[in-house]
């Protein structure tokens, strides 16, 4: 009978979801650049820049917003976490520029936006939430690409300040420095675009993206790990596993790229070398939950099931919270017929996602090989009821009905 388990793919994504709101909240944000015609920055190029600091300012007072409802709603968010619903609330209407003459040379941009953020619709905000792994991974992305920026201002202010007294050769070279550091901004611009067209399930958009960050920044482990999850939901392994690579390549102690090798190289049957995938990434961080998920479930793949229910129990105590986990420590028993252990798990994980089709259908299983087909019976049914096409869980029905003489 199968077991269907899930793996946990660590997906980057950070956006704007384009959602109408009720009872919206005005914001008016404004950010500045002064740029240097000297290092030969352009209008467009500084432009830019200011409307970043602008999307910063306007993110910060969002967040006012959504940490107050985080607590009415009971909802636990971290600092990162609220930065990371408001960028993905904010809805920028309306942007104006400002350009002024500093000195003959400088020339100050500043601009400011208007943007609605709505935070009182609750269907918008469980959607947001319903992926704490998604969640979490988009507020550690939307993180390094705020200090990606810091670092990129002062690295131009720097360039800045050394060129009224460097020689022609040295103005060359700091020249050609303010173009990389221009390049690297744009993009980062583009890998925040990607993700907001991730997010949206808009993977051949997002990979157009990350195709043009990456030839802006060939040095980005995070840009080749997000072109390489985008590959993978076009079911485009190779793809995919050729930009994990590139990724660990240019970051060895990068455990998230590891772990999405792993799932691209198991779902192209490559298992054992995913499970080397996985053991790599646990080796940089031990407690990496959803790589000892996914190592579980390749170990079972793989007819390891000793293995399999170490591996998920470690993943089950660290990420207890999550349906699809219990769901997988479920089935990793059910492979070693402990039935009372897959029956506790199963419905663990039922209480914590009422409407996990498969976790249903599994404890259906479990019972089954119990010899309790009256309990089995309404699983069953209720697996084919959220999932009306699945042919596993008609049969299964269908044998179970058999059993009780229907």
């Amino acid at each position: 009978m199968l077991k269907k388990i899930c793996l946990l793919i660590f997906a980057v994504i950070i956006g704007n979801a384009a959602t109408v709101f009720a009872a919206p909240e005005i914001i008016e944000a404004s950010g500045s650049y002064v740029m240097d015609s000297l290092l030969d920055e352009t209008l467009a190029a500084g432009t830019a820049r200011a409307r970043e600091e602008a999307k910063v300012a306007a993110v910060e007072k969002a967040g006012v917003y959504v940490k107050s409802y985080a607590v009415m709603k009971n909802l636990e968010l971290d600092y990162d976490e609220v930065r990371t619903v408001s960028a993905q609330l904010l809805q920028i209407q309306d942007e104006k520029r400002i350009v002024e003459v500093v000195e003959e040379n400088l020339i100050k941009i500043t601009v400011t936006i208007q943007a609605l953020v709505e935070v009182d619709n609750d269907a918008v905000l469980k959607e947001i939430m319903r992926d704490r792994q998604a969640l979490e991974e988009s507020a550690r992305q939307y993180s390094e690409l705020q200090k990606e920026y810091e670092a990129l201002k002062r690295e131009m202010a720097e360039l800045k300040a050394r060129y009224g007294a460097a020689t022609d050769e040295q103005k060359a070279e700091l020249k050609k420095s303010a173009e990389q550091n221009a390049e690297r901004f744009s993009a980062a611009q583009e890998l925040e675009a990607g993700n907001r067209f991730y997010l949206l399930a808009e993977y051949s958009a997002a990979l157009e993206c990350y195709n043009r960050a990456a030839a802006l920044n060939p040095d980005s482990a995070e840009i080749y790990n997000n072109r390489g999850l985008a590959h993978y939901h076009l079911n485009q392994l190779e793809k995919a596993v050729a930009d994990f690579s590139r990724a660990v390549e240019i970051n060895s102690a990068f455990a998230r790229a590891y772990n999405n090798r792993g799932i691209a190289r198991h779902a192209a049957g490559h298992v054992e070398l995913a499970i080397l995938d996985y053991t790599k990434a646990l080796a940089l961080e031990p407690r990496f939950g959803y790589a000892l998920n996914n190592r579980g479930n390749a170990y079972a793949a793989a007819g390891q099931n000793q293995n399999a229910v170490a591996d998920l129990q470690a993943a089950a105590e660290i990420l207890s919270n999550r349906a699809e986990v219990r769901n997988n420590l479920g089935s990793a028993y059910l492979l070693v017929k402990n039935f009372e252990a897959a029956v506790r798990e199963y419905t663990a994980a039922i209480n914590l996602d009422a409407h996990f089709a498969e976790a249903y259908y599994n404890r259906s299983v479990a019972r089954y090989n119990q010899g309790k087909f009256a309990e089995a019976l309404p699983d069953a049914q209720k697996a084919l009821e959220l999932k009306p096409a699945d042919a596993d869980a008609q049969a299964l029905l269908k044998l179970i009905s058999g059993k009780l003489g229907r």
